[in-house]
């Protein structure tokens, strides 16, 4: 069970830190409307998703391990803009 709480916690640091850089991002005004639609249509498929695995029989460790894949591509996709406008403020 303890094996179950790691991967759900790695889960939750990780989107904790893709809603700050984005949040950063549209507060510096870096925010697009491509990633404000990509937002939300990845909370959709995700979604759809995770019922779908939960419909063939899939549990939640499934479901996280799908999750972690998607927010961890995220962190790795937006880290670098963040540090761009931050650099940018800085000048």
């Amino acid at each position: 069970m303890l094996l179950f709480w790691i991967p759900a916690v790695t889960l939750l640091i990780d989107a904790a830190k893709v809603i700050d850089i984005r949040l950063r991002l549209i507060a510096g005004g870096q925010g697009t409307p491509e990633e404000i639609f990509l937002m939300t249509s990845e909370k959709l498929e995700a979604w759809m998703h995770a019922s779908t695995i939960l419909i063939r029989g899939g549990n939640p460790e499934q479901i996280i391990d799908h999750y972690q894949k998607i927010v961890a591509a995220n962190v790795r996709r937006l880290a670098p803009a963040q540090r761009l406008a931050g650099a940018r403020r800085s000048h």
